[in-house]
């Protein structure tokens, strides 16, 4: 989304809101990568890494579907509420970038169609809570990959301070 944003020039969120709630979008494309030392350590090396990377990634799309999904209602008095519904999100797994280097990231694909709750209506998805948690998601599920490898596999990981994790197997602790 975060990418999106920069590419479009999207500064204020009156135009992010205007942009993502287009009828031709049919649904946001969330990309979570991982650097180069964890894709080879999961991809070649550890398994068990790969594992961990997947249910991290399963916890954080349930979080996604549990609190960040939404769409916009009206009151009887006709104010603005947003309304708690539930997305399909379609989670696909890559192993390599376009030029074929190790590079294990999700595209988690959130549709624009969602199912209200209260009524089980198919409406319009409302994206403004997925922008403003994006990053911290990123990082959030970051922190948990990095203390479950270093608790449950005794590797050396931890966050940059981008926030990405970083882990080295030479490094055990």
């Amino acid at each position: 989304i975060a990418k999106i944003v920069h590419e479009k020039n999207l500064q204020s969120t009156e135009q992010k809101i205007n942009y993502f709630k287009s009828k031709k979008r049919i649904g946001l494309d969330m990309t979570f990568s991982h650097a180069k030392d964890l894709s080879v350590l999961c991809l070649l090396y550890d398994n068990r890494a790969h594992e961990i990377v997947r249910d991290e990634m399963k916890k954080m799309v349930d979080k996604v579907n549990e609190h960040l999904i939404y769409t916009r209602g009206y009151t009887e008095t006709g104010e603005r509420v947003r309304e708690k519904a539930e997305a399909l999100i379609q989670v696909f797994e890559h192993h390599t970038t376009r030029s074929l280097d190790p590079e294990l990231h999700y595209h988690c694909f959130v549709s624009n169609t969602v199912l209200r709750s209260r009524d089980n209506a198919l409406v319009s998805l409302s994206s403004e809570k997925l922008f403003d948690a994006s990053h911290t998601l990123r990082i959030e599920t970051n922190y948990r990959l990095a203390s479950r490898l270093m608790n449950e596999l005794g590797f050396n990981a931890y966050l940059d301070h981008r926030g990405a994790l970083r882990v080295s197997e030479d490094d055990r602790i």
